[in-house]
Order: C-alpha cells, then structure tokens, then sequence
C-alpha cells in the first residue's frame, strides 16, 4: 500500500383463486378486490362483480351510469339474522374450516348446520352442451363441492363513490384524509373507508376520477346523502357523479306480492311510511316476466335492520313476509385445470389447462396458445373460465338454490287441526289387517343401505391405514435401533470429547506457565545488540553519525515481532508512539486485516472505506475518549466521520486518484456547517490549472478554503497534492520532516476544537448519588404480616433432615478449570485470572473450606463484599435509575455457587418443583422450544377463530427485587432441606456492596433484598421462587423464561365474534386482577409501562376495549402490533416478514 498519512491533534478541553368474472371489469367499471365492510365486530367481506342477470337481477331504473350498475353478490344483512362468518383477509382461500351457520334464537330461527359434502377434484363427467341442453338435466349431474359453498359466502365488497374533477391535481390521500376529517369534525361520524384509486380512462385531457371505497354499510349508507360531502378537495370542486347501486346489505325481498295489485300505489304508500326505502323495485325471472316478490332498496342500516327483524311488512292493511335480498353466487374454477368447485392448492392434475385453448401444458412460459378459444366443459367457442359456458350458469343456478336452502330452511307445516275438522268417519277406510305383509323400502331403509355401503368403504380405507401403519411401526423399530447405535457413538465422542478437554487444560496451564524460550531469549538478545549499535552510533567529538539509526533498529525490532502487515504499518507505529495523534487518516491502504489493527491501535476507533481497486482505500483511526459516529457515505475512496465537542466537527478523508468514478459535487452531501477534508487530491492547485480550477470551483461553492503545508508532499514529483480544505475552523498544517518509506510525505495537522471526553469530572460525586439511589433501592419492603409465604404452618417432608453431599477434589478442580478466566477483580482485588497461577495442591485447602460451609452454612464475610459496576441502559450519560448494576462477587464464592448449585439442582428435579412452560435457566431446555409452543398455542386458539390477546408481562428489576426472607420461607414450603435453606440463607443475608466508576469508590451501603447480578446462583433461585406463579394466572396459558412472561388469553369457543370479543375482554380484566394480585403477595413489582398487549385474531381490526391496571384506568397496557420476544420479532398475524428482513439487513 502506499500508505498515505494524515494526522490531527486536537486541543483538548471537555389472494384467492380465479374466480368466474374473468371478465374483470375495466377502469370505467369500477370493479373492486375482496374489502373489509362492517366496522362493528358482525363485519363481512364482498365481492363486487359485473356479472348481469342471475336469479335476482338489479333492475335499478334509477342508475344513471350504466357502468356503475354492479351486480352484488350474496350478501348478509346485520347481525340479527345473519348467517355468514366473517372472513378474515389473513387467512386463505384454500384454508377453510367447517363453518355452522346460526340463527337468532330472539326471532324463532333454526339453527341450519352445513351438510358435509363430497369433495371432488373435477365436476364429474365433463358435459357436452349445447343450445338444446336442458338445464335442469345438466343440474342432477353437478356437484356443489363445500369449498364452492365457503367460496360464494365470502366475497361481496361495496361498489365505489365516483368523484370527477376536471382541473387540478388532488391525490387520493387528500381525499380519504379530507373526508375523514369532514365527517369526524362536522357530522360527528367516524367513516371506515378502505381505499381510494384514481383513474383518466375514457375522459378528457387532464380530467380525472377519483374512486373511494368504504369498509362498512354505515359509510356507504352516510355518503348516500348529497349533504354529507364536502364542497370541495384540496380547494378544487368535483361532481359527485350518480350514486353507486345499493348494494345487497341496504336491500330486502318482499314475499307473495299480488302481481295485480297497484303497484305506483304501493311503492308510494311503502316510501311514505318508511323514507329511507329509495326504490321499490318489481323482480323478474330469467324470461323477463314480472314475479311476487319486491325488492326494496334502503338508505340506512337500521332502518334495513329493523325490517328485517321483524320480518314482516304492513302495507295497505295487508301483512308480507319480508326476507333478506340474495343475489347470485359467484362460481369457484380451479387457475390450474380450470374445473368448478376446488382450489389450486386441492386439485391432483399435474399440468396445467390453458383457460383459452383447453390444452394442457407443463410450464406456461413453453406453452404456445393457438389464441383459438375452445371451452373445455362445453367445447364452445369461448374461454373455459367465460359466464358464458352453460355449464357455469347451470352450476351458478345449482349453487344458489343451495344457498338459498341453506339460509331459508322449510317451515313445517301444521296440518292437524284442519285435517281434525274435515273428519269423516267411513268404516270402509278401516280394512283388516292382512295376515303377512311385504317389507317396505323406507327411506330409512334407503340410508342403511348407504351406511353400510360407507362401512364398507370406511372398512377398505382402515386396511390400508392398517398397512401403512405396519410400515411406520417397521420404520421406527429401525430407527430406534439407528438411534441406539447413534446413542452410543454420541457417548463415545462426548467421553473422548471431556478427555480431550482435559488435555487442553492441561496443556494451557503448562503453556501459559512457561512462556516460549526463543521469544525470552533472542528477541531480548537483539534488542541489547541494537542498544549497543546505538550507542556507537557516535564520533569521537560525540557528534551523531546517523540521525535515523535508532528509528531504523526500532522498526527492524518490530518486523521480527510481527511482520504480517506489509512494510510500512511499523512507520505508523512509530509515528504514533512519538507524536501522540488522536486522529489518524491512512490513504491508498488496499484491503487489509482491521482485526490486526484493532489487536495493534487498541487505543483506537477505526473506520474503513474500501477503494475502487485493491489499492485504494481510506481507514480513520480515532483516539477512544474522542466521542465518533461515522456518516453513512457510499463513495469509494471517501471516510466520514462526525467528532462531538461543544459543536459536531466533520471530519473527511479523501483519495481521488486519476481514474476516480465519481465527481467533486458528489461529495456536497457530506460537507457541513464544520468541517475539515483531509485528502490526496491528486491536483497542484498551483500548477494543474484546469484540475485545480474545477476543485476550487467546487470548494468555492461550499466555502471551503484551501490550507497546504509548507513543502512538497509528492515524492515523484515536485508537487504539493496531499493538503487540507477547511470551513470554519482553525488549523495549522506541515509536513512531516524524518524520513519515510512511501511516495508521500506524511501530512501533520493540528485542530482547535474543544472536545467533550466519555467522564463526568467529578466521579466521586456521581459515586455517591448512585450509592444513594441503590442503597435506597436496595432497602428491606414493608410487609404487611402475617403472610403466608413466612408465618403459614410449615409441612413436614421426608427430606427435611438432607444434608449438601460434600464436594471432591476432582469435583472442586473441574469446576476451577472450566470457570472463565476474566481479568475484572472483585471487591477484594482478586479475579479468576489468578487462579491460573494457584497451584491445584492448593484447592485442597478450598474443600475443606467450601465443605465445611456447606455443613454449618457460614460463610466468610469478605465473601459477602460486593463490587458494583454500573452498565448504561441507552445513553452513557443518564441518572442512576436508567442503568444496570453488575455485582461482580468474590471470585471463591463464584465457585463455591457453582458448587452449590448443582446440588441445588437437584433437589429442585427430585422435587418437580419447576414447571414445564418455564425455560430459563434450565438444562434441556432451549429458548427456542419455548418459542414455538408459545406459536403454536397461538396457532391453535386461532384456527378455533377466537380472538386471542397475548399480555407481556414484565418485572421491574426482576432479580434485584427478590424478597429475602419470603423466598427461604416459600422454599421451606416447597420441601427444600434444611441444610439448603440455611445456606442460602448466610448467602443472601448481610450483604454489602459499593459502586465503581472511573476508579472511584462510593461508600459501603446494605443490600437488603435482591440477588446479585452477576451470580450463577441468582436465576435458579428466582424461578424456584416464582415456580407457582402459572398456579394464580391459572386461566391462561403462559410462557416463561427466567423473568419473561407471556399469558396467552382466547375468547369462548362455539359463540359469534362478537360475543368472543366481549368473553375475551372479562378474562384479560380477571386475568389482571390476578396477576396484581401474585406481585403484590410475592413483593415483586411490575413495570407497568413496559407490560403490553398483542392481539391476534382471522378476523380484520384491532380490539374495540382496552385493558389497564386497576379500575381506575391510568396505567393502560398499550396494544402492539409486534412484539419482540425472546429475541424474535412476533407480529398480531404471527407473520415472519419482519424478522427474515431485520435478518437479511445483519448479514
């Protein structure tokens, strides 16, 4: 590399599948996808098509744009009566379950269940029709699959509010938040409006429509009216062109109409006793003739409602039943083999059916259509997919007879009291009985006979069940003898593995012992010759022969030490060591090794940018008390980082060689108010008069001023090319006058800029504060008695005599070799690392010791002394309540926990006491099993379609609150021996600690309650202390892990969303009380603030209650949308789109 060297010193201060409308309606039709309507929790999803006709065509003669004359599909009215689940937009069409339709039980309804279908994969024989068919022969041959039924009862959206303008620019955000903001402020009404899109087709130069969609049947029932609209969008009329057709949710049928009445008279006397009817419409059959029913097309919603539970209609003194308005089906074709009535995900045929020729092929980028359309259920000249094919209409019709069957269930009728009065007795109505009888084939008969046959069935389906499962008995008999080999090969390798451990333990303590002879000897032996070479580097006058001898002896030095980095990062070295800089900027550096750098420059941030070829390259080195932040820039060659002081001061490296990709101005983004660029600009501003004119072009439109250094910077060339530009702030620049080994003299520059450094002044003071906050923190709770956690009777268990199994030396040994051997000293001044240098003979003094405090549960006082550390939760600078406190306990009593606690263990496994949904802290136990019975509980309350609501729970200061005396006397309960309890017991008592920082000690202070944070002991106690806590929240299910809770909460199966919602919201309030409740008995506080909520449920929106602490309502548990637990990111849909990204974006 060419190692080019700037220097700075600074002064320093401080979807679904297809559906049959492939005639997808084009802009000016207006056509829209599957949309959320209701606001309320009864909401349902439509489907607007352009499909004409149908058993209940719309004959709107007041639609005045034939375009927006939209035939609605089925569609329910309102919660009273209705008889469809909502759909829910997350889950897909090829996912349905068995749904049960329900009626009302206030208006004497049925309770009508879906039959169970057969599920074909095609409509079976596929028809030949033609003009001469007849429709009702070609209906016994169809098959209404269950997915078809599901399918048709799902889909029904609203038709759009067309606003045309003819000048002007207006968006469709200003209009959805325009006419949001003008029914909320001036109608008081919250309008749910799904969508809005924009569209020219058709219109003239610089006209445009905007289309606005709403979600529910209040919206569409409220912008109904002209009055309701605002004058104007974003300052620019529009005409509100004619309104939409009223769609089946503001429509309702009218039974056994005389066809003779007057019926002008009859839609006016409607309209005058209820003016929300806006049209009485006539049915007509298929040929067009006039029928007994009325359709009536209504304007609001209650009104709608009202009629429809009352279910009937008085019109001039006559009584009509009244109905909800049906419209036709939409038909289900598979996109793959284009049959009626399955999915894509269903269908068995391997290759795909072209919809236009009806051939099949294999991949549809090699297929080559003939453009000849070819029905393939009808063999007529139109596409399979076409309203037009005779075997659709025919499966259309079939679907909504079904339909209409399932949603109008035959009365009985009762025929006993008129049969009663016609009665007339005739002796020869009353035969003998004859002496033997033929059996008679009833209709019950008939289904035996099916049942049986179905038996039979069931009976051939069960041997080859029967055969399968021989075949996996078979297999996991193999598999358990692989697993037993594998078993024991596994064993084999962790007892070689624990041998080979030990190996290396061994030989790392002998190698650290006895460092390398070579490095001892000749390295020493070298730098003594070239202390003596040194000193002879004088004349007899004592004048110096050689100036740069002892610069040279020095970096040889350094080459035998390491010579892995090139030549010249030994010169970097040494200029560092001499000049002290707090900012380095190396140019021309190619790629290179920064853990090198980082194990070499420790004192250092570093800051690469790599170059254009693998010479380039620029790395920033920045001293640590210097506060840095790097500036995102993506130019190759160009390192930019921010210095904070009492202003920012930018800092900009820069090598332009000659075949740059990239231009001056592409570096304006990065300049600032503040800034220095350091660089090789490859330019002589004196001599390169047309380089220097475009550079200084561009440093003069961002005030930039030039500063060179007093010589040459290039050694090839009489040039001054390595220089600085400058936009307020003071600098002196020169060259570096020793000798170098690069092309480039070495540039120095020094900076006046007052810096802030990462210490407060005082750390005594800040000692103090944070030993008051602590101590304070730390005090013993006031708790109330008596409590049952210390003064209820105690039980006596079969293990209350147990005593600690004494430990052994090879025990003891094992658990010094594999402690971690860090260098941070306790309150004492010892720290693990020393026990590298304590003879193992010398642990046999420690067993007597830790066995003999095992026995009579003492423990040594200065064992008790803790030193605390504080850790910063977010910002470095921040009072003592937004930081951590680390304890970092004596360095043998960390073994002597370790030691304790394995035994501590099993107690705990020998009892059973810690439950199976906690995974911290555990042995067999893995985050992410918990992970995923936590999905899958989620999962499956889900697809039972209950609102599911997960509360995270979360402790203030989890171990630092642990209740001294209530958990030894909650372990004397549970069944811990004696000997156990008072161990912990010395343990946790009579602890003290003080706080570090910056090397100031605060003052001793009592740690009353809580465990120490650095303890191996701390956790397991915490969850034996908590491991009845599912017990209180026993009407969830939870999750934990150590001291992450997670209650997962579901609505009542088998009732209406509605109803769930409301069960849903008891529950959580109870599950509440409980859980305040549990903290309040156990002393562990709750940090409200950060205890939130997560709903999940098939159905679209958020929950319509909120939760809180208490009845007053002032701590709210907030509702998120995602969640990160356990590390992962958990969304209200369970999705993993958030996490594959945040996944991506780290690697």
């Amino acid at each position: 590399m060419t190692s080019n060297l700037k220097s700075i010193n600074f002064n320093r201060g401080e979807v679904c599948e297809q559906t049959s409308s492939d005639h997808a309606s084009a802009v000016g039709d207006y056509g829209t996808a599957s949309i959320n309507l209701n606001k309320s929790a009864d909401s349902q999803i439509v489907n607007v098509s352009t499909i004409n006709g149908g058993l209940f065509p719309n004959n709107d003669p007041n639609l005045d744009n034939p375009s927006l004359a939209i035939d609605t599909s089925l569609v329910n009215s309102s919660s009273s009566s209705s008889v469809r689940r909502p759909l829910s937009m997350d889950v897909t069409d090829e996912e349905f379950q068995t749904v049960t339709y329900k009626k009302s039980s206030k208006v004497g309804r049925q309770q009508v269940s879906s039959p169970d279908l057969v599920f074909p994969h095609h409509i079976q024989n596929v028809l030949n029709v033609n003009e001469t068919n007849d429709n009702s022969v070609l209906s016994k041959q169809l098959n209404i699959t269950n997915e078809s039924t599901r399918y048709a009862l799902t889909r029904y959206p609203f038709a759009p509010f067309v606003l045309h303008f003819k000048t002007g620019t207006v968006t469709i955000h200003q209009v959805k938040e325009e006419l949001v903001n003008h029914g909320k402020n001036v109608h008081q009404t919250d309008l749910q409006l799904l969508n809005c899109r924009s569209t020219n087709a058709g219109l003239r130069m610089n006209e445009y429509n905007i289309l606005v969609y709403v979600k529910d049947v209040s919206s569409f029932s409220f912008l109904l009216d002209h009055q309701n609209w605002p004058n104007s969008f974003g300052n620019e009329p529009y005409i509100l062109q004619s309104l939409p057709s009223i769609p089946p949710q503001l429509c309702l049928l009218i039974k056994n109409v005389d066809l003779n009445l007057d019926f002008e008279d009859f839609s006016d006397t409607i309209k005058v006793k209820y003016p929300k009817v806006l049209n009485v419409i006539r049915m007509k059959n298929k040929f067009q003739n006039n029928i007994k029913m009325i359709k009536l097309e209504l304007t609001c919603q209650s009104i709608r409602d009202k009629l429809l539970n009352e279910r009937r209609i008085l019109v001039n003194h006559i009584s009509y039943e009244i109905v909800e308005y049906l419209s036709p089906a939409n038909v289900l074709i598979c996109s793959k083999c284009m049959a009626l009535g399955h999915f894509k995900k269903q269908c068995t045929q391997i290759k795909e059916t072209c919809r236009t020729c009806g051939e099949l092929y294999d991949d549809i980028k090699h297929h080559k259509c003939s453009k000849i359309e070819k029905c393939i259920h009808c063999n007529q000249n139109h596409k399979s997919s076409s309203l037009k094919c005779q075997v659709v209409k025919t499966y259309r019709a079939e679907l909504t007879r079904k339909l209409l069957n399932l949603n109008n269930p035959p009365a009985p009728v009762n025929t006993l009291s008129s049969a009663i009065q016609n009665y007339v007795y005739k002796p020869s109505n009353f035969p003998p009985p004859l002496l033997s009888q033929p059996p008679q084939i009833t209709p019950m008969m008939n289904k035996l006979d099916d049942l049986i046959n179905s038996l039979s069935e069931m009976k051939k389906q069960l041997v080859n069940v029967e055969v399968k499962q021989n075949k996996v008995e078979q297999f996991i008999l193999d598999k358990e003898k692989n697993d037993e080999i594998i078993k024991q090969k596994i064993t084999k390798l962790s007892n070689d593995h624990e041998d080979l451990k030990k190996d290396v333990i061994h030989r790392n303590l002998f190698i650290d012992r006895h460092e390398n002879l070579f490095v001892k000897l000749t390295i020493p032996m070298f730098e003594d010759l070239f202390t003596l070479i040194a000193s002879q580097n004088h004349d007899k006058k004592g004048n110096v022969l050689d100036a740069d001898l002892k610069s040279k002896l020095e970096r040889y030095l350094i080459q035998m030490k390491n010579d892995k980095q090139g030549l010249r990062w030994q010169e970097v070295l040494l200029l560092d060591s001499s000049l002290n800089f707090d900012v380095l900027i190396l140019l021309e550096t190619g790629l290179l090794d920064l853990s090198f750098y980082e194990k070499n420059f420790y004192n250092y941030r570093l800051f690469f940018q790599k170059g254009e070829n693998s010479n380039g390259g620029v790395l920033l080195l920045v001293k640590n008390f210097l506060q840095v932040s790097r500036v995102e820039c993506s130019i190759p060659n160009v390192c930019v980082v921010d210095v904070k002081g009492i202003d920012y001061v930018r800092i900009v490296g820069i090598y332009a060689p000659e075949s740059k990709s990239w231009k001056w101005d592409d570096l304006s983004p990065v300049i600032s108010n503040k800034c220095v660029v350091f660089g090789d600009f490859n330019v002589d501003l004196y001599k390169d008069t047309q380089k220097s004119e475009l550079l200084l072009a561009w440093t003069d439109e961002h005030f930039l001023a030039p500063f060179l250094p007093n010589s040459r910077t290039s050694l090839r060339s009489d040039r001054i090319i390595d220089f600085a530009f400058v936009k307020d702030i003071d600098i002196s620049i020169q060259t570096y006058q020793g000798n170098t080994t690069s092309d480039h003299v070495p540039v120095l520059s020094v900076l006046s800029v007052k810096t802030i450094k990462n210490q407060l002044a005082n750390a005594d003071m800040m000692c103090n504060i944070a030993a008051n906050y602590y101590e304070d923190s730390f005090k013993k709770s006031e708790i109330i008695k008596p409590h049952p956690y210390t003064d209820s009777p105690v039980v006596e268990y079969d293990n209350v005599d147990e005593v600690i199994p004494e430990v052994t030396l090879e025990e003891l040994i094992y658990t010094v070799q594999m402690k971690r051997k860090k260098k941070s000293v306790d309150a004492n001044g010892i720290s693990n690392f020393m026990f590298n240098f304590l003879d193992l003979n010398h642990w046999k003094l420690f067993l007597n010791l830790f066995n003999h405090s095992f026995k009579t549960a003492l423990l040594p006082s200065a064992w008790k002394d803790t030193r605390m550390i504080l850790l910063a939760k977010k910002e470095s600078i921040c009072s003592p309540s937004l930081t951590r406190p680390i304890s970092l306990i004596d360095s043998f009593l960390k073994i002597g926990e370790r030691l304790f606690l394995t035994r501590f263990r099993d107690i705990l496994v020998n009892r059973g006491l810690l439950p199976d949904n906690q995974s911290g802290f555990r042995d067999g136990f893995r985050l992410q099993t918990r992970l995923l019975l936590f999905l899958e509980d989620i999962y499956s309350l889900m697809s039972n379609s209950s609102p599911v609501c997960t509360i995270f729970i979360d402790f203030r200061s989890a171990f630092d609150q642990l209740w001294h005396h209530g958990c030894i006397g909650k372990l004397r309960r549970l069944g811990i021996p004696i000997s156990f309890l008072n161990w912990i017991e010395a343990w946790l008592l009579n602890r003290r600690g003080f706080i570090e920082i910056g090397g100031r000690k605060s003052r001793w202070f009592s740690i009353q309650k809580g465990g120490p944070q650095g303890s191996v002991l701390t956790p397991t106690l915490f969850i034996t202390y908590h491991c009845d806590m599912s017990q209180f929240l026993s009407s969830c299910s939870s999750h934990f892990f150590a001291d992450d809770v997670a209650a997962v909460l579901a609505g009542q199966i088998g009732i209406r969303y509605t109803d769930q919602c409301i069960d849903l919201e008891k529950r959580i309030k109870s599950f509440v009380d409980y859980l305040e409740y549990y903290a309040s008995i156990a002393d562990q506080p709750l940090n409200r603030s950060k205890t939130e909520a997560l709903f999940s449920a098939r159905a679209i929106g958020k929950p319509k209650f909120f939760i809180s602490f208490g009845d007053a309502g002032n701590d709210m548990i907030c509702w998120k949308e995602e969640y990160k637990y356990l590390g992962y990111i958990v969304s209200s849909k369970l999705g993993w789109g958030k996490l594959i990204k945040n996944v991506e974006s780290k690697s």
